[in-house]
């Protein structure tokens, strides 16, 4: 995949390794459970817990950073991790994921630019 002029998505940033650190260090919390992670990115935190769950899926929207999601879920080879475009504030987005019930909700370093902090609450409902 090649790279956006926005790198948000396709960088790995401090609090990536922080999730990831939190994930490892609460392995025995994932088991059996239904994960959503909102603004994977790369997809490293939300890999990583794949491991440890049920099932998870990975979310983001930019179509640059979807192509690279989608080659690393691809790479993983998992049955339990999915990627899916995710659209904060797009109710035709939203109504997808609020069919599914999820355990647990990750995120970290979600909400990067200013504008995209009501689009995020719009994910409360699901």
């Amino acid at each position: 995949p090649k790279a956006d002029f926005d790198l948000t998505g396709q960088v790995i940033w401090p609090a990536a390794t922080v999730m990831c650190n939190y994930i490892v260090q609460n392995s025995e919390k994932w088991k059996g459970k239904t994960i959503l992670e909102l603004g994977s990115g790369t997809g490293l935190c939300g890999l990583l817990a794949s491991h440890y769950c049920a099932d998870i899926t990975l979310t983001d929207h930019d179509k640059v950073v979807m192509d690279l999601l989608h080659s690393n879920v691809n790479l993983l080879n998992k049955d339990n991790c999915h990627a899916a475009k995710l659209y904060w504030g797009k109710e035709k987005h939203l109504k997808q994921f609020s069919k599914q019930h999820y355990d647990y909700i990750l995120g970290s370093d979600i909400v990067f630019w200013q504008s995209g902090i009501v689009p995020m609450l719009s994910l409360i409902h699901i």
